[in-house]
């Protein structure tokens, strides 16, 4: 019987997460994209995305089962866009993962992204993009960099910051 109880210990443990992580429950909630840059390695300075960007700024939901879905104004179109994903709390952050649909790419962000979070309701991401910045879609945002040699997709840090919506 001694035996059990710390195995039933670890067990509960791996079952309920890392306690210094926050539950999905926690998590779940409608954030707004409150900043956005990027950097791309090099002698170009880093740039104001999100003032770039056209209507509202994105907003990311995350629901309590694990779903996650960002809305977003189609620059081209104007109309609302959707891209769904799914997201799990490890270890004191947010893993969102956008699948296959592309769409999220428009608002520079990569397709598997561990986001850091606060207890106050806000999330952030600051790293090397994990999938680089589409060429293209960089420039259309920040046409001073048409004439720059850039690799495609563009390396670079990007800093990303989710505030909760009350």
């Amino acid at each position: 019987m001694r035996r059990l109880v710390p195995l039933l210990a670890v067990v509960t443990l791996f079952a309920c997460g890392d306690a210094s992580g926050p539950s999905r429950s926690d998590a779940a909630g409608i954030y707004v994209l409150a900043s956005l840059t990027f950097d791309p390695q090099g002698v170009l300075p880093a740039v104001d995305i999100l003032a770039r960007l056209e209507g509202d700024p994105p907003r990311l939901v995350l629901a309590p089962a694990g779903e996650a879905q960002l809305v977003f104004q189609d620059p081209d179109s104007g109309l609302i866009m959707t891209t769904n994903g799914t997201y799990s709390t490890p270890q004191g952050g947010v893993r969102i993962d956008f699948g296959q649909n592309e769409a999220f790419r428009d608002v520079l962000l990569s397709r598997r992204m561990t986001f850091d979070a606060a207890a106050d309701g806000v999330l952030t991401y600051d790293a090397p993009a994990p999938d680089g910045i589409s060429r293209a879609r960089l420039i259309e945002l920040v046409p001073e960099f048409a004439g720059e040699q850039l690799l495609d997709p563009v390396p670079g840090q990007l800093i990303v910051v989710f505030t909760r919506n009350p």
